[in-house]
């Protein structure tokens, strides 16, 4: 799973485009003339700052605001001129803030989220900034089913990737071993092919197990496995119904 910055766009008046700055891209102050009130704070004034909201779910240590001052002191210490201002979300109450900021369109200027989950649509409904003067030359080592990830069905780029982590499965030893389902793992490797998951699976169940696999999906954090598992392993995709 790919982890990025995303860049939120406010609603304007009479179409006038707005765009935000994030914390990767060059200090030069953003334009939200259009929108009075929202989240970043613009001045012209030479020698006062930009300021800039990051909302961020508790990804690895980016829920750690020790960590995340560290952070943000090295960024100061290259961008002295832009204010970063951090709120700190969960699992449990984070969408609906943000959903609820989107609505009264006080949407932060950057959220870190997984972007197979929470910014799905949000593209296509204008809520984003393009981001694809951020792809350069540095950006060609990434993978590219992680940039893929990142552009939107009009070619450009709302998100930018920041770190990735695994997805992991656990098996029950003793079932397998008992359905003679160990040889379909490579155990010095961890791993498996698809192939021989699904051999896995059938062995198992033929041994009795009714209840072979079992995803977490209890909430929004754990959706992220489901999504994982069927986008990614198998190449489904997931619609409203």
């Amino acid at each position: 799973m790919a982890t990025s910055l995303i860049g939120c766009s406010k609603p304007a008046d009479n179409n006038t485009s707005t765009k935000t700055s994030t914390a990767t891209s060059s200090a030069k102050a953003s334009s939200t003339a259009s929108n009075p009130g929202s989240a970043a704070k613009t001045t012209s004034a030479a020698g006062e700052k930009t300021a800039i909201t990051l909302w961020t779910y508790p990804i690895g240590k980016w829920g750690d605001s020790a960590t995340v001052d560290g952070l943000l002191q090295s960024f100061n210490a290259k961008y002295p001129d832009i204010s970063v201002s951090v709120e700190y979300l969960d699992y449990t109450n984070g969408d609906d803030q943000v959903n609820t900021a989107i609505e009264g369109g006080q949407a932060p200027d950057i959220v870190m989220e997984g972007p197979e989950r929470l910014v799905a649509n949000w593209g296509a409904k204008g809520l984003m900034v393009d981001l694809s003067d951020l792809y350069t030359d540095a950006s060609k080592d990434f993978y590219e089913n992680v940039t893929a990830a990142c552009k939107g069905s009009d070619g450009k780029y709302y998100e930018y990737p920041l770190c990735m982590v695994a997805h992991c499965m656990a098996i029950n030893k003793k079932v397998f071993e008992e359905a003679d389902a160990l040889k379909y793992l490579d155990a010095e490797k961890h791993t498996w092919t698809t192939e021989n998951f699904l051999k896995a699976v059938d062995a198992v169940q033929k041994k009795g197990q009714e209840n072979v696999l079992a995803v977490y999906c209890s909430g929004q954090g754990g959706d992220q496995g489901t999504r994982a598992l069927v986008n990614n392993l198998y190449g489904g995709t997931f619609y409203k119904c």
